[in-house]
């Protein structure tokens, strides 16, 4: 885990100064002092490095939080924040496919509860009304990331608890 996490931290320092692109594997091995081969042993190329980066600050992190649905949304977009700068550069530099997984797995479960609770096993309008928020959510983190505005977690958790309030009413 050590090799990984440094190999990861030389990637994002990497990508501070030089785009993503021009980034290799020796480029990444030789900044980290490291063989070659541990690089292969852990990782099978430098998008892998840029994935696991973000399953371990981004993905696991709010997998693992079982907050009420606003303030869990409010957590997603401090932790994109907080490094927004990275999670542009990422953008740039996956396929959307990838950012489409945050959706998926750790999205999309939290709005099918949201609109039709625990325990609901949706039907075909109802998996189509699922997909079609967590898209809407996702497109929003999305421009979020792009943007330069602050963030202001006062009005962004008002309008956040506003937003809970509607898709509830919706999937009623």
């Amino acid at each position: 885990n050590t090799t990984k996490q440094k190999i990861a931290a030389t990637l994002r320092q990497m990508m501070v100064s030089r785009s993503f692109d021009k980034i290799t594997v020796k480029n990444l091995m030789d900044a980290t002092n490291m063989k070659r081969q541990s690089f292969y042993y852990h990782f099978q190329d430098t998008r892998d490095v840029l994935q696991w980066i973000c399953r371990e600050e981004l993905f696991e992190p709010l997998s693992e939080d079982h907050r009420e649905f606003s303030e869990w949304m409010l957590f997603t977009l401090s932790l994109l924040d907080r490094d927004r700068q990275f999670f542009r550069r990422v953008l740039a530099a996956v396929q959307m496919d990838f950012v489409k997984e945050l959706g998926e797995q750790v999205l999309q479960p939290r709005v099918q509860t949201l609109m039709y609770g625990e325990n609901c096993k949706p039907d075909e309008n109802q998996c189509f009304a699922v997909e079609f928020m967590t898209n809407a959510i996702v497109n929003y983190y999305l421009r979020f990331i792009s943007s330069h505005k602050p963030l202001d977690m006062a009005a962004c958790r008002q309008k956040l608890r506003y937003l809970v309030t509607q898709v509830q009413q919706f999937g009623k």
